[in-house]
């Protein structure tokens, strides 16, 4: 019989099913397929704010691979808030900007019910565990080398500086 190439293929091999050490070996592999921590990517289009949160669609740099072993191409990620370096009412704003890339970093809940204004720990709006929606983008990851350009003004007012001297 021709094998079809348009035929649904799964992730078994022949040795899935040879032995209950390789069942469950299967079925622990196939659950942690589920689970997603971090991947790169890169910004396509950046939401800024002149609050406390910015957000940024991304698409990330690694494909998905189908049961045939061909490539899946990723979907975006849309309006993942990104990190500014901050501590207290201070803050570090360097906005992403297209093309940077990054890391999209997923939480273990749902965090869905944690916005700019959450103080106190909140109940997981529903069961969802290490999902893409729960994402946030850390970037400044494999970008070009830094350039200083004459048309970006640097406005540091009401700062402190606390310099340090080296021995």
């Amino acid at each position: 019989m021709a094998q079809n190439d348009t035929a649904v293929k799964g992730q078994q091999n022949i040795y899935t099913s040879k032995g209950a050490n390789n069942e469950l070996g299967f079925a622990i592999q196939q659950m942690m397929n589920g689970i997603n921590t971090a991947i790169p990517c890169k910004v396509v289009a950046v939401y800024p704010s002149n609050s406390s949160v910015g957000y940024v669609d991304v698409l990330p740099l690694i494909t998905y691979v189908d049961g045939m072993g061909k490539a899946v191409q990723p979907v975006t990620h849309y309006h993942l808030p990104y990190s500014r370096i901050q501590g207290g009412i201070a803050a570090l704003i360097i906005d992403p900007v297209a093309g940077d890339k990054g890391l999209a970093v997923f939480a273990s809940r749902d965090v869905s019910t944690v916005t700019a204004d959450t103080t106190e720990p909140q109940q997981p709006a529903s069961f969802r565990r290490f999902s893409e929606s729960d994402g946030y983008y850390v970037g400044g990851f494999l970008n070009q080398a830094p350039q200083i350009k004459n048309d970006i003004g640097i406005n540091i007012k009401d700062i402190d500086f606390l310099v340090v001297p080296h021995n």
